[in-house]
């Protein structure tokens, strides 16, 4: 089937990007990625159930409940590193289904004191999501106040801002490693799990009882609607779906990659004017054809966090380059597949690799403090994987095959633990977290 014959099958939003390419011109690739992912009615995150296995694509918290139960820890730990103030905004920035909330608030029932000061804050323009959210993690919350539904004209995407390895071990990895089965913990979670482990072991009951009633939680459409305070703000799989910018090098200069429609009336991409804004340290003589992706939103994120004052914390779980990289990134992902990012618009996931180099730069930038990034295998072996993988099989050996399987994806050197980095930033008044430190 060819890309205009898909376009025409199975994509309503194709109709209203060849009118504004029409009205307006090609469309930088940024634009494109916003209408795709935020229209009102077409856009991509409009819809809740793209996540999971029944879904277009799988994160770490749907894989295994151990990926936010580490997190969970970690942020306890942090709290007491900071010198344990209350209250502690714990935020998490495009929450997803709720999952890795939902599992990190289970396993910091064992600092009972963080628990105590936290107030959670969810970051979601997207109304069905944060209703899907709402149903995960209201058994867990005193109050929960989801945001209003947005308006017709939602005028953000999810994400948008506007809306192991040898190591010597520290006191504080210690800590968390000690966290789990101190109160005889080895549950499963049972409810909005689906992926490779969907146990139905043990009653979500035993695990929440402990936060059940004392967490409250609200929802946001933009981070800056998040009250002043102490902060540690959590972003899995959220920086990959900033919309990017796409220079390309032609005729000696750089100039903005964009989307076009074809004499079919195909999508299709161009090279389109000269790049106005951003190409001062980009490479003045590249070979022709060569590509950079500029993301603005990570800017303005860091903006955001370095203006909230201190003490703050923000952990940045992503997939992309350590080092700086060059080149064509832009996917899309349906029914767990890649596909042609222009030929379904509305209907797949667009995402790009993270520079993780430029981010640290960018947070320096700010005032921030950037540590990392280390690979999510090492992050998470530093933080007890394999120790909390093996409390939770021995105490569901009929489950043993399953939780192995999902943490092994996790840390796989060939998959997930090698290709998703971790990286913190933090005020400049707070030492390196683990394992950073």
């Amino acid at each position: 089937m060819s890309r205009a014959e898909e376009n025409r099958e199975a994509s309503p939003l194709l109709a209203i990007l060849r009118a504004r390419i029409e009205r307006e011109g090609p469309l930088p690739i940024d634009a494109y990625m916003r209408i795709c992912l935020a229209h009102p009615e077409h856009g991509y995150w409009r819809s809740a159930e793209s996540i999971g296995t029944g879904g277009d694509f799988i994160t770490a918290p749907e894989i295994s409940q151990v990926f936010g139960e580490l997190i969970g820890v970690w942020c306890a730990v942090v709290w007491q590193g900071m010198g344990s103030p209350a209250p502690m905004r714990l935020v998490e920035l495009g929450p997803g289904r709720g999952t890795l909330m939902r599992d990190a608030l289970r396993a910091a029932r064992s600092v009972p004191p963080f628990l105590a000061a936290a107030t959670v804050h969810l970051i979601e323009a997207s109304a069905p999501l944060r209703a899907m959210q709402e149903k995960t993690l209201t058994p867990m919350a005193r109050r929960t106040r989801p945001a209003p539904p947005l308006p017709p004209g939602e005028r953000a995407v999810r994400h948008d801002l506007r809306a192991p390895q040898s190591h010597r071990e520290s006191s504080s990895e210690e800590t968390a490693r000690k966290s789990f089965g101190e109160q005889g913990e080895g549950g499963l979670a049972t409810e909005g799990n689906e992926g490779p482990l969907t146990p139905t072991l043990s009653p979500r009951g035993e695990g929440d009882a402990a936060v059940r009633g004392g967490v409250p939680i609200e929802w946001h459409e933009a981070i800056g609607e998040v009250p002043e305070g102490p902060a540690i703000v959590i972003a899995n799989e959220f920086l990959d779906a900033l919309p990017i910018r796409q220079l390309v090098f032609a005729d000696g200069a750089w100039h903005e990659r964009v989307v076009d429609v074809d004499a079919s009336g195909a999508l299709q991409f161009a090279v389109g004017p000269r790049a106005t804004g951003g190409t001062e340290e980009l490479a003045t003589s590249p070979r022709p054809g060569a590509i950079v992706e500029l993301r603005a939103g990570e800017d303005e994120l860091l903006a955001e966090l370095a203006g909230r004052g201190s003490p703050l914390i923000g952990l940045f779980i992503d997939y992309g380059p350590a080092q700086p990289a060059t080149g064509d990134t832009l996917q899309a992902v349906r029914r767990h597949a890649w596909v042609d990012p222009l030929s379904r618009p509305g209907r797949t996931d667009l995402t790009a690799h993270v520079q993780f180099a430029r981010l640290a730069g960018k947070a320096r930038a700010a005032g921030l403090v950037a540590d990392g990034p280390v690979t999510q295998a090492q992050f998470l072996g530093r933080l007890g994987v394999a120790e909390r993988a093996a409390r939770l099989m021995a105490a569901n050996p009929k489950q043993a095959g399953e939780i192995e399987a999902g943490v092994q994806r996790l840390i796989s050197p060939t998959g997930m633990g090698e290709l998703f980095k971790v990286m913190a930033v933090r005020s400049q008044s707070l030492l390196p977290a683990i394992p950073f430190a």
